[in-house]
């Protein structure tokens, strides 16, 4: 990383409780050794967002850390459709949120942005089978806690590998 990008992570960590930076450093730290750059983004700079470029046209944000400095709000989006589901709890329940709290229905349109294979599979408590987009869209996991960083690296590296077989090496 240069050191432009080190003080983008750096920064936003140190907006985190110190009992909670650890946890987020090593996602931080993780995702950029799979080649995706911290920039630091917003007004105040209270979020980095974690881009690699695959190509002209391809250049995919995997992680996304919040952290507001006048506010105890913190947390971190990411995209992880490339894991299998049945999802465990940590990221089910954003999708489920998204749809059933909120009521976003972001549901795969055929758009053309990808070959229909970026997106997230979710059951409605009706039965009925949906399918979220995740070309365009992070999904909040929120807070994390330290026993949550192998599965959240995991599914970080398999979403890179399913952006390196889509895009191909960066």
């Amino acid at each position: 990383m240069t050191q432009k990008q080190v003080d983008a992570l750096n920064g936003i960590i140190a907006n985190i409780p110190a009992a909670k930076q650890n946890t987020y450093r090593e996602i931080g730290e993780f995702t950029a050794s799979l080649g995706y750059m911290p920039t630091r983004k917003g007004s105040k700079g209270q979020y980095v967002i974690f881009n690699k470029r695959f190509s002209a046209d391809a250049n995919r944000t995997l992680l996304k850390i919040c952290a507001y400095p006048d506010r105890p709000n913190f947390g971190i989006e990411m995209r992880y459709f490339a894991n299998t589901p049945p999802y465990t709890p940590l990221f089910q329940k954003p999708i489920e949120e998204r749809v059933l709290v909120y009521g976003w229905d972001d549901t795969c349109t055929n758009c053309g942005r990808c070959d229909g294979t970026q997106i997230y599979h979710f059951t409605h408590p009706n039965g009925e089978m949906k399918n979220q987009c995740g070309y365009t869209s992070l999904y909040c996991l929120g807070q994390v806690e330290y026993e949550n960083v192998p599965e959240i690296k995991d599914a970080l590296k398999r979403q890179d590998d399913f952006y390196i077989e889509c895009y191909g090496i960066a």
